[in-house]
């Protein structure tokens, strides 16, 4: 360890105490020992000062040094306590929370300096870890909260907020500084502040009040730390408001981003020498993703007010139809987006009546009826079809308002009329997938980019158990179980954020505290070309992960079951069959390959099970070299048989790696089940522009009409069905995972047609 062992001795004698300082003194010069005769100085200095272990003397229960002991272990984030103890208190000092302890002969003999080393060496690497941690953590969380703050203020508030709430510090605040008047105004604080912002002035000038680290930190844009706040000559000006708060160290970092300064951060530690090399390259580089983040919320904000600006002029030119009506009705004036919404010219349609617009099952006192409300309350307004002049119909929202002159006289009328078609269908679509939503079974959720719940279907209350009303608001961690671990959560924002889909399974928690299996969908929701919202789709697949942990078992306990049974069967029918007399014999021979059929059984069982419990993924297959191995492959075992192939190079296809185990099997089918002592079969690789087919063609008797219709799907599999194609099964399952279909026909003049269809790649 390097640096100096700083050691408070509490509760002992002062010739206990002595005896101590020497002992420690003369083996390793690293010890300074500080002495506390009473509780109370040690408790103080301990509350004040930096100690690395504290010495209690607790040989007697009621001794100074048990009550210290008692006190300093309580104390959360205390330094290693070591007692000096009997034989008999050692017990007692331990269960009363002391690290370790020792006699007083150890002292003597030279034994107590290692031992505190020991203790000091642990406690430090412990805080190292949880410092790195802290750093780690904080980190994180003030970077989530600068992706998703959408303003500078909820930068400024996130960021005091998360850092003030972090150990060791006590208070932060977010400064911008005035070229004018050169102080360095408080924009936003969190924590501890306790009118200390209006108590203090912070400049960056040549005064006392700019040699602070704030003034620092503004003038030459580098991060500027006061370590001891008590005793630092340059916090002078605001050292007794500080300590009044508690505050011991301070750090001041510059948000700099492309040479605009986007203010100071000031983060205040309730300790001394809070912040070593790593706190201040963190704070650093923190500082340096602040002033990022807001330099990209300014920008953001102005794009935003240029686009609505623009967007309310396109609005007012080209989106309404605005002109104006005598008194009866006569059209006296027309703008250019009347033009373009109803289609005639202003020459065209001057002169004529508004009813014009109306259609042909409107009744015809209509017109007359709307000016005549209008007239009465001021303005009318109505939504309906309308008629342009080719005929086509528009959905309208239509607001009439009357113009008076001075007298009170009726001039005419305004009439202003949106186009609401699209709108109306959108509302439209959007309450029945509303209704869609409300009726679904899977749990439905949306929220927006800062996590807040906005809307949840009722499945959503049925699987997790929160009402709409104690979701809505709140984030999804109310569903946090804490399986699932970091790295989870990092994958799904980094997909989500760049615009992608997230699925996967996940383990969630229910209102209750029950836990959950869920298969979760989550998708972004965009707004002109940005995410606005995020809508989650949660299955609840609870029951479907235990009945796959049932059958993993239940096929584990079977197959090492029926392995045991027929291995004993399989050896005593083979012991019968070498010894027995030959009536006997025969029928051994006869268990022994029925056996042997079973435990073939017994594999394609497994492997069956293992396909329909896998996830297996889809991928690109070279189809011509998968089909020659397994040619070679059966070529070996079956020396008398003659498998014709034609494979085109080249061919590829979308499958899984099992792929080859289904070719194989089908192959393998063939020629085991052919009558014929010479088997032959053919294997063909063909290919459009959208399917890979490999047909396998055999001379053999044939695949059972029952088993291809059960197989297919065309019977019920009933309790009384004898077929035996496990591999059969096998093979469907695996051709069903890579996205194909399985295909049986007859081979002429005898035999099957076996046929994979896979989509190309």
């Amino acid at each position: 360890m390097d640096g100096e062992i700083r050691v408070l001795c509490v509760g002992c004698e002062e010739r206990i105490a002595d005896r101590i300082t020497t002992a420690l003194a003369d083996t390793d010069q690293q010890f300074v020992v500080i002495t506390a005769t009473e509780t109370g100085a040690g408790l103080a200095h301990l509350a004040s000062n930096r100690v690395d272990c504290v010495l209690v003397d607790a040989r007697a229960p009621d001794s100074a040094g048990f009550v210290a002991l008692d006190e300093i272990s309580e104390q959360r984030d205390g330094p290693p306590v070591v007692a000096l103890a009997s034989d008999e208190t050692a017990p007692d000092v331990i269960a009363a929370g002391s690290t370790d302890y020792f006699r007083l002969a150890d002292a003597r003999d030279g034994i107590l300096p290692a031992r505190l080393r020991t203790v000091v060496e642990s406690a430090r690497a412990s805080e190292r870890n949880a410092t790195l941690e802290r750093i780690r953590s904080l980190v994180s969380e003030v970077n989530q909260a600068l992706v998703h703050a959408t303003s500078t203020a909820e930068i400024d508030s996130q960021v005091c907020e998360i850092l003030s709430s972090a150990e060791p510090y006590r208070f932060a605040w977010i400064g911008e500084f005035d070229q004018e008047t050169r102080e360095v105004e408080p924009r936003e604080w969190g924590g501890l502040e306790a009118g200390y912002l209006s108590d203090i002035t912070v400049t960056a000038d040549d005064t006392p009040t700019g040699h602070g680290p704030g003034g620092r930190a503004v003038k030459n844009g580098e991060i500027s730390v006061i370590q001891d706040i008590q005793n630092d000559p340059e916090f002078a000006p605001w050292r007794a408001d500080a300590l009044e708060r508690g505050y011991q160290s301070l750090a001041s970092v510059p948000l700099l981003y492309e040479g605009t300064q986007y203010g100071v951060l000031n983060v205040y530690a309730d300790r001394t020498n809070a912040f070593d090399d790593d706190e201040v390259a963190v704070l650093s580089e923190l500082g340096d993703d602040i002033a990022h983040a807001l330099a990209t919320v300014e920008m953001r904000n102005r794009l935003a007010e240029e686009k609505e600006r623009f967007r309310q002029l396109v609005t007012e030119v080209e989106e309404y139809a605005i002109f104006r009506v005598d008194p009866s009705g006569t059209v006296v004036s027309w703008n250019d987006g009347a033009r373009r919404l109803k289609g005639y010219t202003r020459e065209e349609i001057l002169g004529e009546h508004f009813s014009t617009f109306y259609p042909d099952d409107v009744e015809s006192d209509h017109a007359q009826e709307v000016l005549d409300a209008a007239a009465e309350r001021g303005s009318y307004e109505e939504e309906g079809w309308r008629v342009r002049k080719d005929g086509s119909r528009f959905w309208g929202s239509v607001t009439v308002t009357a113009l008076r002159d001075d007298d009170g006289a009726l001039r005419g009328f305004t009439k202003i009329t949106r186009d609401m078609t699209e709108q109306r269908d959108r509302e439209r679509k959007l309450r029945r997938f509303k209704r869609a939503v409300e009726s679904a079974g899977q749990g439905v959720y949306i929220t927006g980019t800062d996590g807040t719940i906005e809307y949840v279907n009722p499945a959503f209350e049925e699987i997790t158990g929160y009402s709409r009303a104690e979701a809505t608001g709140m984030t999804p961690r109310i569903l946090k179980s804490g399986e699932m671990d970091d790295e989870y959560y990092e994958k799904l924002w980094r997909t989500l954020l760049a615009g992608d889909v997230w699925e996967a399974e996940i383990t969630d928690r229910r209102s209750d505290g029950e836990l959950y299996e869920a298969h979760q969908t989550i998708a972004p929701i965009f707004d002109d070309g940005s995410v606005e919202e995020f809508v989650a789709i949660q299955s609840d697949i609870t029951e479907r992960k235990e009945r796959e942990k049932q059958l993993r078992v239940l096929d584990r306990v079977l197959r090492h079951n029926l392995n045991n049974a027929l291995n004993v069967i399989q050896a005593r029918a083979e012991v019968i069959e070498t010894d027995a007399p030959p009536q006997f014999a025969t029928d051994a021979t006869d268990i022994v390959e029925k056996t042997n059929e079973l435990v073939a059984l017994v594999d394609k069982e497994r492997a069956v099970t293992r396909v329909l419990l896998s996830d297996a993924p889809r991928q690109r297959v070279d189809v011509t070299k998968l089909v020659s191995r397994v040619i070679r492959s059966m070529q070996s075992d079956f020396p008398d048989a003659t498998v014709t192939s034609d494979l085109p190079d080249g061919v590829t296809a979308e499958g899984t790696t099992q792929l080859n185990r289904a070719v194989a099997e089908l192959l393998e089918n063939a020629l085991v089940h052919s009558d014929n002592p010479s088997p032959e079969v053919t294997v063909s690789v063909a290919q459009d522009a959208e399917t890979v087919r490999i047909a396998i063609e055999d001379d053999g008797p044939g695949i059972p009409e029952m088993e291809r219709k059960v197989l297919l799907g065309e019977e019920e599999l009933e309790p009384l069905y004898h077929g035996s194609g496990l591999g059969l099964w096998l093979v469907y399952w695996i051709v069903r995972q890579s996205g194909g279909t399985l295909r049986f026909s007859d081979n002429d003049p005898s035999g099957s047609v076996v046929t994979i269809e896979l989509q190309r790649d």
